[in-house]
C-alpha cells in the first residue's frame, strides 16, 4: 500500500511539477495561499522514527518559500514531540515547540526546538532553540511550513517529520492481542527489550486474559522486566476523542521522563478497553509497560477441547496421526544476529491441538535436548527438552521443558509435554501453550538426519595450523582474529595440522588462543568406535571463564584408523574450532591434555632438609591463613570476593595455625565468607602425580558447579599437605575455601599470631558497659510466639518487623527463652518456627553469635536464617539481638514448654507512686527531645543561601531522631511561611505549613511544603513532628522528604549574628548539677559506642594484598577507633593512596571538634589519582569526648573501594591504654531510684491530638490518609485537651476526616490484660469491616486511658478515629502534665456497659445469644431449616445477565463458627451485607467482579464464584474447617422453548427464563424503516416491492463487553418451514450470498446486535408468501474470532470451540404483500408469531412475509 501511494504521488509530481533533489514545486492554484503554492519535501531520513544519523545539515540548504512534508510518498507533518537521541538524519533533531494550528487559525508562528543525538546534557528535550517558522493548516488535513535556515548553534540541525499511516479499518476491531503479564509494572528481574520484537499495527493489551492498559504515571525504575520502562505521558482518550497521539516517556535511574521515545497513537474502544499503535523504541533496553491497577475483566480460562489431565489413554497412534510443524525459523541455527536480533514469534499465541512432528525446510527434525548461549529459534525464550528422548519401547513419555534467557539455559520452566518415539526414527510431540509468564517462548527444532554415507569416508579435510591451541590470536603486534562464523560449513570435516591428523581439545583452552578471541573446545570426551555418531556440547573460553559461552553443539564420530570426523556448524559468535597439536600419534582411548612434564616416580626423592630448590612450590609458597575462609564460616555479614586479590605464585592454606586443604567435595552456599564458595572439582593428586590442573566450582542456586571458575594448579607435597597456584576467579562473589571440618584444634602448630593471654585478661577486667543489653532491651511478649501455639489460622512472619536492638522474651508475664532444640513445624504462629542452633551461652561467655534454624519439610534446619547475637544475663534470663529472618514465613519462637504459669513473675513495670516521685526529682525525662537531639548546623540550609551552584537533597540523609537547627552557632528555626524557590541550597526549599506549636502543645505533627513552579506547596512532603522547648527553641523529628531535590530550611532572616548564643553543649550551673547526679546519660555517644579495632584500618597498612570496602558493612550508631588496644582517631589530613587496607582511604576533611562543639558534621574525603579529595564520600558526625578521644557516627561510603582510616602514625604501642568503660555503681543507683523503665508505653507515648480525627467530623472537604504518616511507637488520643479512646464499635462512613474511618474490632483490654493485639476495621460501602487494616497493639493504663501502637493502614484513605461522642467538653481536663485525679473523674462519666444484643439487630427468625463466649444471632429452635446435616446451610441464589447474588442464613453461619464479617467472595474485598437475617453477596461484571471466573465447556458458559471464610481461632471455634460455598450462574447452549404470551408487533422477543442458579437473557428482532436504524416499523407499512429492508437482531441480558451475536446463515422460503426444499439464501457462512448483490451485511459479530439489509422480493413459483429464517449464535469477543472479513476472498470457516456458546430462535411476521390502485405492491405487518426450532447447536430466528391480499379486514390493526 505504501508503495502504491508513493508511486501515485511520484506520478503526480512528474506530471505537475519537477522533482529536484527531493524537492519539487507544484503548480500554483492561488498566488497568495501557501496551501496551493508550496515545495514538496520528501526525504526518508527526516523520519523521527529513524534513530541513525546520516550527516545531513539543514543550515546548508537554501530555503525559499513554503514546504509540504512527505515520507516515502505519504503526507507527513513536523513532529510536535521530542524523541531522545534522534537527529532526523542530522545531529540535532528539530521539532515544533507547540501544537499545529487549525484551518481557522490561518498562518501562525511556532517556536522550533531541538534535541541533540549524542549523550550528555545537550540531549535533553528543548536543549536548543532554533529560528521560529510559520505554519498553516490546509484543507485536506495537511500542513505547510515556511522553513528557514536553522540556528547554527546546534550541530547538524534537521527538521523532523512524522507520518502516521491512514487507518483502513477500525482498530478497535482489527488489532493483535498482546498478553504479556511479564510487562506488568509489578514485575522485575529480567531484561526483555522491545527492540527485539517486530511491531506492526495496533495492539490490545491483556494480563492473563484480562484487560489491562499502559500506565499514565511514572513507573519504578527497572520494573516491567526492562531497563527503561515506557509509560504514557498523558491520559487515555475517551471514545469520542477517536484516535489520538500520545507522547511516551522512558524512566531510567535519574528521572521519570529521562527518555522520550517515539509517540504512539491510542484509541478508546467500546467495551472499556484501549488499542495502541506500538512502534519499535529507538533506544535499549526499553519496553512498553502495563499497569496492574487497571486490570478490568476476567476472560475465559477453560477451553472445552484442551485436555489438562496427566494420564491420557490414546485411542489412536500419534505416530500415524499428527500435524506437521515445518517452520524454518524454529531451527537452533536461527541465531538472533541472523535477523537483526528480532524475535518475531511467540508460541503462546498458537492454539495447540493434538500431536506434532517437526520439520525444518522439509527435513525431519526433533527438539533439542540441550541449550546454548543466546539461543533464539525465532523467539525470545527458546524452549528445549529437559531430558533425553524416549525409546520406541517407552511409548508416550512426559518430559520437562525449559526456556533460555540470554546465556542462562534454564531460566524459565514451561509446562511439561508428552513425547513419543516412532518407527522410522522420528518423534512426535504433544505441544501445549507455554505459560504467559515466559516472554515470547518458542519450541526449538534441530535437524535430525542420519548420514546417507559413512562420514568416516566422506569428509572435507581441514588443515589450518592457526587453529592450534598454542597459537595466540595476538601475534607479532597484529591481531589474527579468525572467525568461523563467516565460514559456510557444509557436512563433515577431519582436522589436520601440517598434514598430520589431530583432534579437538576436550578441556579448557585459554582465551585468545587458536587464532581467535574465543576458542571452541569439546566439553566431554570423544566417542568410541562402537558409539557411532554422538552429539557433543561446545564451549567458548573468554576472559571470565572456560565456558563463558556455549556454542551450537556438533556431531562427532570415531573412525577406524584412530581419527575423528566432526559435523561443524556456524558458531553463535566470532570464534573458531580448536585443534590440539600435542595429541598426535596417540590412540583414542589414551588422549591426554596434560601439558606439563612430570618426572618418573623413581626420580622423586622426598627432601630431607629445608634447602629444597627454590622452584619447587612445596618449599616456595605463600601462607594463606584468613580465618573467614573456613568452611565453618557460614552466612557471614561480610561478603568476601577473591577477584579483589592480586594472586601471585603458590599458596598453602592454614586455619588457626593448622595446615588444611581445599575441600574437594561440594560446600554449602554462603560458606567461607562469600556467596558461592569455591571447591576443587576432581580430587587432590598424590605426590607421584606432581603438578596437575584441576577445575574449580562455585556452589550457587543449589547447583554445586553453578560457577565454573578458572582452573588452578595443585601439587601434593611430602608431609601430607598441598599447595595451590590460585588465580583470579571468574566472577564476584567467589572465594577459595579452606576445609576446617576435620582439623585438630589441639595440635601444636605455631602460626604468625600472638597469644591470647593478654586479651583474656583484658576481657576479665572489663566491667559491664553502660550499653549492656542485659539492662537495655525491648520486651517481646507476643503470645502467638509460644511453642504451644500450633497450627494457627493466622500465619505470622518476622520479615515484616523492623528489628532494632536487643529483646527479652516474655509469655503471659513470665520470662522465657528461645528454644535451643528443634521445634515442631507450624508452631509459634508461623510455618517454619525459628530456634537457636548451638545452645545458650553462660554469663561468662558474654555476647556470642548463634545460628538460627527454621523447621520445615521434616528438616529441623531446612531454613538457615540469619545468625543472631545472644547474651546470658545475671538473674537467669537471656537477651537476643534479633534481625530480619532470611525468608517468609519464619518467626522467632518463645519456649513455653516449661514455664510455671502460677509463679510470681514481675514484668518490667512498677507502680505509679514511685514514678511520680521520680518525675518530681528529675527535671526532664531522658526521652524528652528537648534535651536529646542532634545538632543540624549546615550553613547551606540558610534561607539567605539562594541560587547555589551545588544543589542539595535531603533524601540522601539517614534521618534518625530529633534535630535542633543552628546557623553559625545561633539557634534558628524552620521557616513557617513560604520560602523563595532555589533557596536553602536546593531546588524546592521545605518550610513548615501550620505554624510552630507552644510549649503547652507538646509534640505535634505538621505538614511540610516545598516551593516550586511559583506554587508554595507544589511539593507536599512527608509530615514531621515538632516540639516547642523551654528556652524559646524548637526541635524537629525530620524524616526523608518525598522527592529530590528537597531540603529542610533554616530561617536565618532574623538572626542576630553578633548576639551571644550558647550552643546546647556548653555547660551551665544547672546542667552541671544534672551531670553530677547522673553519671552518664545513656544517649551520649561518648558513653554509648561500638569499638572498631580492625588492624587493617591502620594508616601504616599500605599496598595490602586484600582490598577492603566499607560499603559492605551494616553501620549502626557511633564508633570509637582502636589499634592494638590503643585509642586512636581518624586522620584529618590527606592519607596516602592504597593505605588503610583499601584503594582510596577515607580521612576527615575539616578537623576534629572540641568538647565544647558537641556533635558536628564533617566532610569525608578519599585519596585517589593523586587527588586528596577525589572521592567526596557521605558526611559523618563527630564528637569530642572528655578524656581526649573522639567518637564517629560512620555511615556507608559513597563508593567501593573506600574504607575509614585509623591514624596510627603517632600512637605509642607500649603505653598502657585502658578501654573506655564506666563503673556500674552510679548506674545501679540510678536504676534503683527510677521506679518504672522508660519502655512502658503507658509512660512513654506520643500525643495524637488532631481535631479532624473526631467521630463528630463528618463529610469533611479534606480527606485525610494515615498511610502518609511515619508511625513510630505508642500514641495516646486527645480531642481539645480531653483524653479519648478509639471507638470499638462501627463508625459512620466519611467520619473522622477520611473516607473509611478505622475503629477497634474486639473491644479494649483491661489493665490486667497488658499489651494485646486487636484487629482494625474500616467502614465503607455499608460494610463495617469492608477494609481489614493491619492489626495494632493496645494497652490499658492506670488512670483509665489507653495507648495504641499505631501502624501504617493497609490502604488510602483510611485514618484512625478518636471517639468524641461521649466526652465532656466542659470538664476540666488538663493535658499530659496534670495528675490522674481529674482524668479519672472525666473517665468516670463515660458509659462502660452496653447491651450487646441491641447492636446485633437479630431478625424475627433469630434470637440473641452467646456461643463460645461471643454474642451473636442464633437460630430459633422452631425455625424450619432445610438442611440434612450440620455442614448444610439455607441459601438462595439469583442470576441475571452476567451478574449473580447469593444469600445464606446468618444464624446458621454463626452457629457453625463463621460470623458474617469473616466471609467474602474470591476477592477478599467483596464482603457480604446483612439484610433481614441473611448474609447477601453480589457480583457483576462492572465494578464488582469479585474474582468471578467465566468458563466455557462447549455446552454452557458459566459464571462461578465462592463464598470463603475461616473461623476466628481466638473467638469462635466450632471446628477447624474453612467455609467454601461454591455457586454459579449457568447459561445452557440448547433447550426447548415455547411461547405462551402474545408477541408485541414491534419486535419479536424470546424470553429465556432459567431455573434457580441459571441465567436469563432475551433475543430481539426488529425491522427498521431507515438506514440509521432509528425508526422501527409500526402499524401499516407503505413499502414497495424491491424496497430496501433493514433488520436488526440483538441479544439482551448478556455482558456486551464479553459476547457478540453472530448471524451464521439467513435464507427465505415460500412456506413457514425452515427446512422447506425451495429456498433463497441471503447470508452464507456469515457473509452475503454472492449471487444476490442486494444483500448488505452491515455488522456481524462485533457487538450484541447484528444488522443486515436486502431488497424485498417474493417467490415466483405460484407463491404469495415469504418467510425469512436466520441461524445465530453467541460468541466470546476474547476469542478474536467473532467477525469475518467478507472481502478477503477466502472466508474463515473454523470449528467453533471457545467462541461458540449459545443460540436461540425467534419468529417475526407474517408480512403481507398487496396491490393498490396504482398497481404498486406494499408490505403490511399484521402480527408477529414466534416459533422455536432447536437442534444440537442452532436455533432459528424466523421473519415471515405474507402478501397483503391475504389479510382480512379484521387483521388490519
Amino acid at each position: 500500500m505504501k508503495f502504491l501511494i508513493s508511486l501515485c504521488v511520484s506520478l503526480l509530481l512528474l506530471i505537475n511539477g519537477e522533482i529536484i533533489n527531493g524537492q519539487s514545486t507544484e503548480p500554483t492554484t492561488s498566488s497568495s495561499d501557501p496551501c496551493y503554492d508550496y515545495n514538496t519535501l520528501d526525504e526518508y531520513w527526516r523520519d523521527i522514527r529513524l534513530s541513525q544519523s546520516t550527516g545531513h545539515d539543514d543550515t546548508l540548504v537554501e530555503w525559499s518559500g513554503w514546504y509540504r512534508l512527505y515520507l516515502n510518498g505519504e503526507s507527513a507533518q513536523m513532529s510536535e514531540w521530542c524523541v531522545s537521541y534522534v537527529g532526523c538524519g542530522g545531529y540535532t533533531g528539530l521539532y515544533l515547540g507547540g501544537s499545529h494550528p487549525t484551518p481557522e487559525d490561518g498562518v501562525v508562528t511556532r517556536e522550533v526546538l531541538g534535541t541533540y543525538v549524542g549523550w550528555g546534557y545537550s540531549n535533553r528535550c528543548g536543549a536548543y532553540n532554533s529560528t521560529s517558522i510559520q505554519v498553516k493548516a490546509c484543507p485536506g488535513d495537511y500542513y505547510v511550513y515556511e522553513f528557514t535556515k536553522p540556528n547554527k548553534s546546534a550541530p547538524g540541525p534537521t527538521y523532523c517529520a512524522v507520518a502516521f499511516s491512514s487507518i483502513s479499518s477500525d482498530p478497535c476491531y482489527n488489532y493483535e492481542s498482546l498478553d504479556r503479564p511479564w510487562r506488568a509494572n509489578n514485575e522485575s528481574g529480567d531484561n526483555v527489550c522491545d527492540e527485539r520484537f517486530s511491531w506492526n499495527g495496533w495492539y490490545r493489551l491483556f494480563y492473563y486474559g484480562m484487560n489491562i492498559q499502559m500506565p499514565e504515571t511514572c513507573v519504578s525504575w527497572y520494573s516491567c522486566n526492562v531497563n527503561i520502562n515506557l509509560w504514557l505521558n498523558g491520559s487515555h482518550p475517551q471514545i469520542e476523542d477517536g484516535v489520538v497521539i500520545r507522547e511516551v516517556c522512558g524512566n531510567y535511574w535519574s528521572g521519570c521522563c529521562d527518555y522520550k521515545t517515539k509517540p504512539i497513537r491510542v484509541k478508546a474502544c467500546p467495551g472499556n478497553y484501549y488499542v495502541y499503535e506500538l512502534v519499535n523504541p529507538q533506544f535499549g533496553c526499553s519496553g512498553y509497560c502495563t499497569d496492574v491497577s487497571t486490570i478490568s475483566q476476567a476472560a475465559s480460562t477453560v477451553s472445552p477441547d484442551i485436555v489438562t489431565g496427566t494420564s491420557i489413554i490414546l485411542n489412536y497412534d500419534p505416530c500415524e496421526s499428527y500435524n506437521v510443524l515445518n517452520n524454518h525459523w524454529r531451527s537452533t541455527l536461527n541465531y538472533w544476529s541472523t535477523y537483526g536480533y528480532i524475535s518475531d514469534h511467540d508460541d503462546t499465541s498458537i492454539e495447540w491441538d493434538g500431536w506434532y512432528r517437526l520439520f525444518i525446510n522439509g527435513s525431519s527434525a526433533q527438539m533439542p535436548e540441550w541449550c546454548m548461549s543466546y539461543m533464539s529459534c525465532g523467539g525470545f525464550s527458546s524452549l528445549w527438552l529437559g531430558g533425553s528422548h524416549p525409546r520406541l519401547e517407552d511409548g508416550v513419555a512426559t518430559r520437562e521443558i525449559y526456556g533460555s534467557y540470554f546465556d542462562q539455559c534454564s531460566h524459565y520452566r514451561s509446562d511439561s509435554i508428552q513425547v513419543k518415539a516412532c518407527p522410522g526414527n522420528y518423534y512426535v510431540y504433544k505441544f501445549t501453550r507455554p505459560p504467559l509468564s515466559i516472554p515470547a517462548p518458542v519450541y526449538c527444532a534441530v535437524p535430525f538426519t542420519t548420514p546417507s554415507v559413512d562420514p568416516c569416508y566422506s569428509y572435507t579435510s581441514l588443515d589450518e595450523p592457526w587453529r592450534a591451541t598454542n597459537n595466540p590470536y595476538y601475534n607479532n603486534n597484529y591481531y589474527h582474529n579468525m572467525c568461523d562464523y563467516n565460514v559456510e560449513w557444509n557436512g563433515w570435516y577431519r582436522m589436520f595440522f601440517f598434514g598430520q591428523f589431530f583432534q579437538m581439545p576436550e578441556s579448557c583452552v585459554n582465551q585468545g588462543m587458536c587464532g581467535t578471541q574465543y576458542p571452541l573446545w569439546l566439553t566431554s570426551p570423544h566417542p568410541q568406535l562402537e558409539d557411532g555418531v554422538v552429539t557433543r556440547q561446545v564451549c567458548a573460553s573468554a576472559w571470565s571463564g572456560c565456558c563463558t559461552y556455549t556454542s551450537h553443539p556438533i556431531r562427532v564420530k570415531a573412525c577406524p584408523g584412530n581419527y575423528y570426523v566432526y559435523e561443524f556448524v556456524k558458531p553463535m559468535f566470532c570464534s573458531a574450532f580448536c585443534i590440539v597439536p600435542e595429541a598426535s600419534n596417540q590412540s583414542i582411548p589414551s588422549v591426554s591434555t596434560t601439558t606439563e612434564t612430570i618426572p618418573p616416580i623413581e626420580s622423586i626423592t622426598p627432601p630431607i632438609t629445608t634447602t629444597a630448590p627454590s622452584v619447587d612450590p612445596c618449599y616456595n609458597y605463600n601462607v594463606l591463613d584468613d580465618l573467614w575462609r573456613s568452611t565453618n564460616n557460614q552466612h557471614s555479614s561480610q561478603i568476601m570476593c577473591d577477584t579483589w586479590v592480586s594472586w601471585n605464585g603458590w599458596y598453602r592454606l592454614y586455619i588457626q595455625g593448622q595446615s588444611v586443604q581445599m575441600p574437594d567435595t561440594c560446600v554449602d552456599m554462603l560458606s567461607c565468607g562469600t556467596h558461592a564458595p569455591l571447591w576443587l572439582n576432581g580430587g587432590h593428586p598424590t605426590v607421584e602425580d606432581g603438578v596437575v590442573t584441576r577445575d574449580v566450582c562455585g556452589h550457587w542456586s543449589n547447583n554445586c558447579c553453578y560457577f565454573q571458575s578458572n582452573p588452578i594448579k595443585v601439587k601434593a607435597c611430602p608431609g601430607g599437605y598441598y599447595v595451590y597456584e590460585f588465580v583470579r576467579p571468574s566472577a564476584c562473589s567467589l572465594a577459595y575455601c579452606a576445609d576446617a571440618r576435620n582439623i585438630n584444634i589441639t595440635s601444636t602448630t605455631v602460626m604468625p599470631e600472638t597469644t591470647t593471654t593478654t586479651e583474656t585478661t583484658a576481657e576479665t577486667t572489663l566491667p559491664a558497659p553502660s550499653v549492656d543489653p542485659c539492662y537495655n532491651y525491648n520486651v517481646l511478649d507476643d503470645l502467638w510466639r509460644s511453642t504451644n501455639n500450633q497450627h494457627s489460622s493466622q500465619i505470622m512472619c518476622d520479615t515484616w518487623v523492623s528489628w532494632n536492638g536487643w529483646y527479652r522474651l516474655y509469655i503471659q508475664g513470665q520470662s522465657v527463652q528461645m528454644p535451643d532444640t528443634c521445634v515442631d513445624m507450624l508452631s509459634c504462629g508461623t510455618h517454619a518456627p525459628l530456634w537457636l542452633n548451638g545452645g545458650h551461652p553462660t554469663v561468662e561467655d558474654g555476647v556470642v553469635t548463634r545460628d538460627v534454624c527454621g523447621h520445615w519439610s521434616n528438616n529441623c534446619c531446612y531454613f538457615q536464617s540469619n545468625p543472631i547475637k545472644v547474651k546470658a544475663c545475671p538473674g537467669g534470663y537471656y537477651v537476643y539481638e534479633f534481625v530480619r529472618p532470611s525468608a517468609c514465613s519464619l518467626a522467632y519462637c518463645a519456649d513455653a514448654r516449661n514455664i510455671n504459669i502460677t509463679s510470681t513473675t514481675v514484668m518490667p513495670e512498677t507502680t505509679t507512686t514511685t514514678e511520680t516521685t521520680a518525675e518530681t526529682t528529675l527535671p526532664a525525662p531522658s526521652v524528652d527531645p528537648c534535651y536529646n537531639y542532634n545538632v543540624l548546623d549546615d550553613l547551606w540550609r540558610s534561607t539567605n543561601n539562594q541560587h547555589s551552584s551545588q544543589i542539595m537533597c535531603d533524601t540522601t540523609v539517614s534521618w534518625n531522631g530529633w534535630y535542633r537547627l543552628y546557623i553559625q552557632g545561633q539557634s534558628v528555626q524552620m521557616p513557617d511561611t513560604c520560602v523563595d524557590m532555589l533557596s536553602c541550597g536546593t531546588h524546592a526549599p521545605l518550610w513548615l505549613n501550620g505554624g510552630h506549636p507552644t510549649v503547652e502543645d507538646g509534640v505535634v505533627t505538621r505538614d511540610v511544603c516545598g516551593h516550586w513552579s511559583n506554587n508554595c506547596c507544589y511539593f507536599q512532603s512527608n509530615p514531621i513532628k515538632v516540639k516547642a522547648c523551654p528556652g524559646g527553641y524548637y526541635v524537629y523529628e525530620f524524616v526523608r522528604p518525598s522527592a529530590c531535590s528537597l531540603a529542610y530550611c533554616a530561617d536565618a532572616r532574623n538572626i542576630n549574628i553578633t548576639s551571644t548564643t550558647v550552643m546546647p553543649e556548653t555547660t551551665t550551673t544547672t546542667e552541671t548539677t544534672a551531670e553530677t547526679t547522673l553519671p552518664a546519660p545513656s544517649v551520649d555517644p561518648c558513653y554509648n559506642y561500638n569499638v572498631l579495632d580492625d588492624l587493617w584500618r591502620s594508616t601504616n597498612n599500605q599496598h595490602s594484598s586484600q582490598i577492603m570496602c566499607d560499603t559492605t558493612v551494616s553501620w549502626n550508631g557511633w564508633y570509637r577507633l582502636y589499634i592494638q588496644g590503643q585509642s586512636v582517631q581518624m586522620p584529618d589530613t590527606c592519607v596516602d593512596m592504597l593505605s588503610c587496607g583499601t584503594h582510596a582511604p577515607l580521612w576527615l576533611n575539616g578537623g576534629h571538634p572540641t568538647v565544647e562543639d558537641g556533635v558536628v558534621t564533617r566532610d569525608v574525603c578519599g585519596h585517589w589519582s593523586n587527588n586528596c579529595c577525589y572521592f567526596q564520600s557521605n558526611p559523618i558526625k563527630v564528637k569530642a569526648c572528655p578524656g581526649g578521644y573522639y567518637v564517629y557516627e560512620f555511615v556507608r561510603p559513597s563508593a567501593c573501594s573506600l574504607a575509614y582510616c585509623a591514624d596510627a602514625r603517632n600512637i605509642n604501642i607500649t603505653s598502657t591504654t585502658v578501654m573506655p568503660e564506666t563503673t556500674t555503681t552510679t548506674e545501679t543507683t540510678a536504676e534503683t531510684t527510677l521506679p518504672a523503665p522508660s519502655v512502658d508505653p503507658c509512660y512513654n507515648y506520643n500525643v495524637l491530638d488532631d481535631l479532624w480525627r473526631s467521630t463528630n467530623n463528618q463529610h469533611s472537604s479534606q480527606i485525610m490518609c494515615d498511610t502518609t504518616v511515619s508511625w513510630n511507637g505508642w500514641y495516646r488520643l486527645f480531642i481539645q485537651g480531653q483524653s479519648v479512646q478509639m471507638p470499638d464499635t462501627c463508625v459512620d462512613m466519611l467520619s473522622c476526616g477520611t473516607h473509611a474511618p478505622l475503629w477497634l474490632n474486639g473491644g479494649h483490654p483491661t489493665v490486667e490484660d497488658g499489651v494485646v493485639t486487636r484487629d482494625v476495621c474500616g467502614h465503607w460501602s455499608n460494610n463495617c469491616c469492608y477494609f481489614q487494616s493491619n492489626p495494632i497493639k493496645v494497652k490499658a493504663c492506670p488512670g483509665g486511658y489507653y495507648v495504641y501502637e499505631f501502624v501504617r493502614p493497609s490502604a488510602c484513605g483510611l485514618a484512625y478515629c478518636a471517639d468524641a461522642r461521649n466526652i465532656n467538653i466542659t470538664s476540666t481536663t488538663v493535658m499530659l502534665e496534670t495528675s490522674t485525679t481529674t482524668e479519672t473523674t472525666a473517665e468516670t462519666t463515660l458509659p462502660v456497659n452496653r447491651n450487646p444484643c441491641s447492636e446485633l439487630n437479630c431478625s424475627d427468625d433469630e434470637r440473641c445469644g452467646m456461643k463460645n463466649g461471643v454474642y451473636g444471632c442464633l437460630c430459633k429452635k422452631d425455625q424450619h431449616r432445610q438442611q440434612q446435616h450440620h455442614d448444610s446451610f439455607d441459601f438462595s441464589e439469583t442470576c441475571e445477565s452476567s451478574s449473580g447474588s447469593m444469600s445464606v442464613s446468618r444464624c446458621q453461619l454463626f452457629e457453625a463458627g463463621f460470623p458474617a464479617d469473616v466471609l467474602h467472595l474470591n476477592d477478599p474485598s467483596c464482603k457480604g451485607m446483612v439484610q433481614n437475617g441473611r448474609v447477601e453477596f453480589h457480583f457483576d461484571n462492572d465494578e464488582h467482579i469479585c474474582g468471578t471466573n467465566l468458563l466455557a465447556n462447549g455446552t454452557h458458559f458459566i459464571y462461578s464464584n465462592c463464598i470463603l471464610g475461616t473461623p476466628r481461632s481466638e473467638d469462635l471455634i466450632s471446628r477447624e474447617k474453612i467455609l467454601k460455598l461454591s455457586f454459579s450462574c449457568v447459561y445452557p447452549q440448547t433447550q426447548t422453548l415455547s411461547m405462551n404470551v402474545e408477541i408485541n408487533p414491534l419486535e419479536s422477543i424470546v424470553y429465556r427464563t432459567l431455573p434457580a442458579g441459571e441465567g436469563r437473557y432475551q433475543v430481539r428482532m426488529i425491522p427498521y424503516e431507515d438506514d440509521e436504524f432509528t425508526r422501527p416499523f409500526t402499524g401499516r407499512v407503505d413499502a414497495e416491492l424491491d424496497q430496501k429492508m433493514n433488520v436488526e437482531v440483538r441479544v439482551e441480558g448478556v455482558d456486551s463487553r464479553q459476547f457478540a451475536l453472530v448471524m451464521d446463515t439467513c435464507w427465505a422460503t415460500p412456506v413457514n418451514d425452515p427446512d422447506y426444499s425451495l429456498r433463497w439464501d441471503l447470508i452464507l457462512t456469515e457473509c452475503p450470498n454472492p449471487n444476490d448483490d442486494t444483500v448488505e451485511l452491515l455488522q456481524n459479530g462485533v457487538s450484541t446486535s447484528s444488522r443486515f439489509s436486502f431488497r424485498m422480493f417474493i417467490f415466483t413459483a405460484n407463491s404469495t408468501k415469504l418467510y425469512l429464517h436466520c441461524a445465530v449464535h453467541l460468541c466470546l469477543l476474547s476469542s478474536n474470532r467473532c467477525s469475518t472479513d467478507c472481502n478477503s476472498g477466502h472466508q474463515r470457516r473454523e470449528r467453533r470451540s471457545l467462541d461458540f456458546h449459545d443460540s436461540a430462535s425467534i419468529s417475526l411476521g407474517p408480512l403481507m404483500l398487496s396491490e393498490g390502485n396504482t398497481g404498486e405492491h406494499f408490505i403490511y405487518f399484521n402480527y408477529l408469531q414466534m416459533k422455536v426450532y432447536k437442534d444440537l447447536f442452532h436455533e432459528y430466528i424466523s421473519l415471515y412475509y405474507i402478501p397483503c391480499s391475504q389479510i382480512s379486514g379484521s387483521q388490519s390493526k
